[in-house]
C-alpha cells in the first residue's frame, strides 16, 4: 500500500523487513523491484529480478520484465564501451564491456570485443581468459582464437599462442595475416628457447647432422610429441658434447 501511495523509501523498508524474516518470500522480492523500477533505478532492478528469477524463476515480473531490461542495459553498456573504444580511452572501455558480460554473461561474442579491448589496455591475462571464454561459447568464432593466440602471445605462451592462430586459420583458411602471425610466433618461440646456434642454420653454406637433427625435430615436433616410440628412451654414443644432443636423440 506504501508502495501505491508513493511513498517509495518506506515501502522499500517494509519490503526488506519482510526479507529479514522470511528472505525468499515472493511478495516482498516483487516489491523491492517494482520500488526499483519506480524510482527509475534500472540497474538496481535488474539485479532484484535475478534474485527473484532463483527463488522464483516463473514469478510474473521476471517473464515481463527481465529479458527486454537485460537487453536495454546491456546494450547501453556495450554503445558506450564502443564509443570509449573508439576515443582511445581502452580501461575505461574494458570496465563497460565487464559490466556489460556481467549483465549478458552468456554472449560469446561480447567476451571477443572485451578481450580486444584489454588487449589495446595492455591487458593480456584479463584479454586471455575473456577470449577463452569466447571460444567456449562459440566454439567456431575465428576472430576469438586469434584474439587468444594474440594474449598468449603477449603474456609469453607463445606454444599455446600458435596452436590459438593455427585454429583460427582452419577457421578462416584464406586470411593471410594468420599465416603471418604462426611464422612471426614461430621465429619467436626459436630465439627464446632453442640454442643460438639452431638460428644460425639459416646462414649455414651446408647444413651438418645437427643442424638436419634439429631442423627435423622442430619442425615435426607436433607430430613426435604424440609418438610413444619417438618418447622412449635412446641410447646414443658421441653427442653428449654437441649442442643439439637433445634434438639427435
Amino acid at each position: 500500500m506504501e508502495l501505491r501511495l508513493g511513498n517509495r523509501e518506506v515501502a522499500e523498508n517494509r519490503f526488506s523487513k519482510a526479507l529479514g524474516i522470511k528472505p525468499s518470500l515472493a511478495a516482498a522480492q516483487a516489491g523491492k523491484v517494482l520500488v526499483a523500477m519506480a524510482s527509475g533505478q534500472e540497474e538496481t532492478a535488474f539485479e532484484r529480478l535475478r534474485l527473484l528469477e532463483k527463488d522464483h524463476p516463473e514469478h510474473v515480473l521476471v517473464r515481463h520484465y527481465l529479458p527486454s531490461l537485460q537487453l536495454k542495459l546491456a546494450e547501453g553498456k556495450l554503445q558506450a564501451a564502443r564509443s570509449s573504444k573508439h576515443q582511445e580511452r581502452y580501461s575505461e572501455a574494458a570496465e563497460l564491456y565487464r559490466e556489460a558480460l556481467h549483465i549478458a554473461p552468456e554472449a560469446g561474442g561480447l567476451y571477443a570485443e572485451a578481450a580486444e579491448v584489454e588487449l589495446l589496455g595492455g591487458e593480456a591475462e584479463t584479454a586471455a581468459d575473456h577470449a577463452a571464454r569466447a571460444i567456449e561459447l562459440e566454439p567456431d568464432n575465428g576472430t576469438a582464437h586469434r584474439l587468444y593466440g594474440d594474449a598468449l602471445r603477449q603474456t609469453g605462451d607463445l606454444e599455446k599462442a600458435d596452436e590459438a592462430y593455427r585454429e583460427a586459420r582452419a577457421l578462416r583458411p584464406d586470411d593471410p595475416a594468420l599465416t603471418r602471425l604462426i611464422n612471426e610466433t614461430e621465429r619467436e618461440f626459436r630465439r627464446e628457447n632453442l640454442p643460438p646456434e639452431y638460428s644460425e642454420i639459416d646462414d649455414s653454406e651446408r647444413v651438418s647432422r645437427e643442424e638436419l637433427a634439429a631442423l627435423l625435430y622442430v619442425r615435426l615436433r607436433a607430430f613426435m610429441e604424440n609418438d610413444e616410440a619417438a618418447q622412449s628412451r635412446v641410447i646414443a654414443t658421441d653427442i653428449a658434447d654437441s649442442w643439439a644432443h637433445e634434438f639427435i636423440r
